[in-house]
């Protein structure tokens, strides 16, 4: 009786390392997921940072070329405009001189009618 308590006690005492192994085996593996969490945590945040500043840099790059874009149309714009006003500009001088032209030409026309009447007037003069 003696032996089978002791194989009793041997029992127990193995009973109880095998409960605190798989304790330790489930803290091991608790631990394990903790730290494999922490570290997919961790890669998830670099990842997600190069993300968010590659996200950044495609959108001041599209900034940069839509403002470059703008400018260009801009400076387009200009130039446009400003031929617009040389050609108007061009016309209304072609079309004032050519206005100048008819009204120099209507005065001599007038003119040389004056002179025509005021020749005529005297030479109805002397013949009186």
């Amino acid at each position: 009786r003696i032996a089978a308590g002791g194989d009793n006690a041997e029992l127990d005492t193995l009973r109880s390392s095998l409960a605190a192994a798989e304790e330790e085996s489930t803290l091991a593996v608790s631990w394990a997921r903790a730290a494999a969490k922490d570290e997919a945590e961790e890669v998830w945040a670099e990842r997600k940072s190069a993300l968010e500043k590659a996200l950044h840099a495609e959108r001041a790059g599209r900034e940069e070329d839509n403002a470059r874009r703008e400018a260009l149309e801009a400076t387009a714009a200009a130039a446009a405009a400003a031929e617009t006003t040389r050609a108007m500009s061009d016309a209304a001088f072609a079309a004032s001189a050519d206005d100048d032209l008819h009204l120099k030409l209507t005065l001599a026309t007038a003119d040389a009618k004056a002179h025509a009447y005021a020749a005529a007037s005297a030479v109805a003069d002397v013949n009186l």
